[in-house]
């Protein structure tokens, strides 16, 4: 089972800290191992708790039917009710809900990232992890009317990682990634039955880097080594290429001394 300093990381669907990045990923590791367990486990007592409740519906049922006949599927029933919620609340304390999210993200970003972090910084990494599910992140609703159509759009957003590091080559870096969905409804206000939906998925980056003047001078000789970039992915998948692209395109602004 998790334990409650994981439980509690994993109801919050955030980490936060400053850590080494080895830390960072045996950290990661820990939790995904526990969590993954503790689902295991919770469906097996789930299993459990169903094939009680039948067999308590049954033999009840059976023992009981030689003498109040069809009154017995009844009382079967509510004692194997009563069984089963006697079960639910005893494991009620160690349960909690499913989060595809934060597997996916995790096996998928945020280990990856910290393995490439682990050949880049010796420094410890300040860094906050967002896994929630997008339901429970920021919303936002707009309404709108579009020529014959009245328009529904939903937001969220999920403030995926920020991160702080500085690199072995001096380099301070910062990283800002969040999740954005955009749900669009139109309805014809004309045609109650013609309706449209539109999904667009984005994925927001903001990288700032300030590179050691000792190490680096940019490229244009105006002396500016902060430099900041940002860009928008449009349907993507957990994936750290594109955030590696984007810090290759921060050094390529600049040139070893």
């Amino acid at each position: 089972m998790l334990s409650a300093e994981y439980k509690q990381i994993i109801n919050q669907g955030e980490i936060e800290g400053s850590y080494f990045a080895e830390e960072w990923i045996a950290l990661l590791k820990d939790l995904l191992t526990q969590y993954q367990n503790h689902i295991a486990w919770q469906n097996k007592i789930s299993r459990k708790n169903s094939r009680l409740f039948w067999l308590t519906f049954f033999c009840t049922a059976l023992i009981l039917f030689w003498l109040i006949s069809w009154w017995s599927i009844f009382i079967a029933f509510g004692l194997a009710y009563i069984v089963l919620r006697y079960r639910k609340k005893k494991f009620a304390v160690f349960r909690i809900l499913p989060n595809p999210t934060f597997v996916e993200i995790t096996q998928n970003y945020f280990l990856p990232l910290f393995r490439f972090l682990s050949l880049e910084t010796q420094q410890k990494i300040e860094a906050k992890l967002n896994f929630k599910p997008l339901s429970e992140c920021r919303l936002s609703n707009r309404l709108y009317q579009v020529a014959n159509y009245d328009v529904v759009e939903n937001t969220h957003i999920r403030p995926m990682l920020a991160l702080q590091t500085i690199f072995n080559d001096k380099t301070r870096i910062s990283v800002e990634i969040s999740e954005k969905i955009v749900v669009k409804n139109k309805k014809n206000r004309y045609r109650t039955r013609k309706s449209k939906s539109k999904t667009k998925r984005l994925m927001i980056y903001d990288l700032k880097a300030i590179f050691h003047p000792k190490n680096y001078a940019p490229l244009d000789n105006t002396g500016n080594l902060k430099l900041e970039l940002k860009d928008k992915q449009i349907n993507p998948k957990y994936d750290l290429q594109h955030l590696l692209e984007m810090i290759a395109m921060l050094y390529s602004s600049v040139r070893p001394v």
